[in-house]
């Protein structure tokens, strides 16, 4: 599906579940999202956000790949992170690989990206940034009974940062920053530095592997500003775009339907600078009883949908949850067509042109051309034939000669 020519930061991501659709799953993540007119940024038209482990299968994810083409253009999926068999894996010298069941993690990814690519889908790679599953156990957790690693240690902040540039050089389209933040809030001050630099190392080594990449993040910039207890974990994504660190900007929001307070498009956007686009991420899942993720119904889904608007890209996260009918609801979502391209101004002649082509463009003679030719171009004769011949044609005859 062909998405609009974006102009503005809130027209970067028309729908990344539909016009525009961003689909994310636990547990094995997946996202697509749009990007309006930026440096180094790229334009989408949905983004997904799936984690599913059983659908790292060749045959399956073929399967995926058939059900979401038309209505997403970029894929997001998790990889080393939460757990073994949600995880798409690619061969790295950096990290530990694992096997699941009979399967060793190590090619999926790369699977999944032929299968994206070859339906013209771009894959982005979103890590677990700062959580100790994200490392395979190589940083332990900053205190006990913790999911997130030390994030002032410098030795991690290298490692992270290499490794999701060694994924960049994988073939991935972009690099995604998911639980970059920490939950130890003794140093807000430090926690800001410390995040920041690993945001920054990041995006430096990505686009030294690959210019083109998209780098992003997952926040709550709206609530990261309101809330103060959420300000202290080191998760500032508007600074990081200011400071050019950041391609896009995903706001996670998932309710049914999504609050727009919590969205707050243009209260972010008036503190971004230099026009990163910020995009909303949405869901499709509800709860059971149980507590256990379920999809939402069309109903539930439309009402998602409904609550951005059509001006606006949306990312939509919990892609195992992502069913036909969602697909198709997204797909239905209205996109505005593109402005006309303006007419083109005529180009004014230049001194190079001769004085006639310049004081009359129709006229096509030259001075190059004889007087008679220029002043009756009917008149085939040139001074070059005799006199008699150039004021009688009728008379054939010559002046004799002596």
């Amino acid at each position: 599906m062909a998405g609009k020519k974006l102009t503005t930061r809130r027209h970067f991501l028309k729908s990344l579940a539909l016009g525009s659709v961003f689909i994310s799953y636990w547990p094995c993540h997946m996202r697509m999202a749009i990007a309006s007119e930026h440096t180094n940024q790229h334009k989408f038209d949905m983004a997904v956000y799936l984690f599913d482990e059983k659908r790292w299968y060749e045959e399956n994810v073929n399967t995926y790949a058939d059900s979401i083409k038309g209505a997403v253009t970029d894929l997001i999926v998790m990889v080393y992170g939460h757990y073994a068999g949600g995880t798409m894996g690619w061969k790295s010298s950096l990290i530990p690989h694992i096997s699941w069941g009979a399967v060793i993690l190590g090619n999926q990814l790369t699977v999944l990206i032929s299968a994206m690519h070859s339906r013209g889908i771009r894959v982005h790679a979103a890590f677990n940034t700062c959580r100790v599953d994200a490392t395979r156990g190589l940083f332990p957790p900053h205190q006990e009974g913790s999911k997130f690693v030390d994030v002032h240690n410098p030795e991690f902040q290298e490692f992270i940062s290499d490794l999701t540039a060694d994924c960049a050089g994988k073939g991935v389209d972009g690099i995604c920053l998911d639980f970059i933040r920490t939950d130890d809030v003794a140093d807000p001050a430090k926690n800001d530095v410390s995040i920041e630099n690993i945001v920054r190392m990041v995006y430096e080594k990505v686009k030294i592997v690959n210019p083109e990449s998209i780098v992003s993040s997952t926040t709550t910039p709206y609530l990261d500003i309101t809330h103060p207890s959420l300000l202290k974990r080191g998760r500032k994504a508007i600074n990081w775009a200011n400071k050019g660190y950041q391609d896009i900007i995903f706001g996670i929001e998932y309710g049914i339907p999504p609050n727009p307070a919590v969205m707050a498009f243009d209260d972010v956007r008036a503190l971004i600078l230099n026009n990163v686009p910020y995009v909303a991420m949405v869901a499709c899942y509800d709860r059971n009883a149980a507590g256990a993720a379920i999809s939402q119904t069309s109903a539930q889904f439309q009402s998602v949908l409904d609550g951005v608007s059509d001006e606006e890209t949306i990312a939509i996260y919990t892609g195992w949850l992502f069913t036909n009918e969602h697909a198709a609801l997204t797909a239905a979502r209205a996109v505005p067509e593109p402005a006309p391209e303006p007419e083109p101004k005529p180009v004014p002649p230049t001194r190079a042109q001769t004085y006639d082509q310049r004081i009359s463009p129709t006229r096509t003679q030259t001075r190059a051309r004889t007087y008679d030719q220029r002043i009756s171009p009917t008149r085939a004769q040139t001074r070059a034939q005799t006199y008699d011949q150039r004021i009688s044609p009728t008379r054939a005859r010559t002046r004799p000669t002596d």
